[in-house]
């Protein structure tokens, strides 16, 4: 994915997390618009598998972004 594109999940009421985003890859979301405010202090989840970062520092000791910038 390119560095600088925007994520959107939109939060319906009941939800609480958003679905696994695989790190680097945008999120599809298959919510649909909601015409509806959050209630105040309505917590949210974020999950993110970041299993290449990981296998990349396991096998490079590093791991090399988009920008090909370096993070040991």
């Amino acid at each position: 994915m390119l560095s600088g594109v925007n994520h959107q999940f939109n939060l319906l009421p009941g939800a609480s997390e958003t679905p696994v985003v695989k790190f680097g890859e945008a999120l599809k979301d298959q919510s649909g618009e909601s015409k509806t405010f959050l209630q105040t202090d309505t917590k949210l989840k974020i999950r993110v598998d970041r299993d290449l970062i990981l296998i990349d520092f396991k096998a490079k000791g590093f791991y090399t972004t988009v920008k090909s910038d370096k993070i040991y």
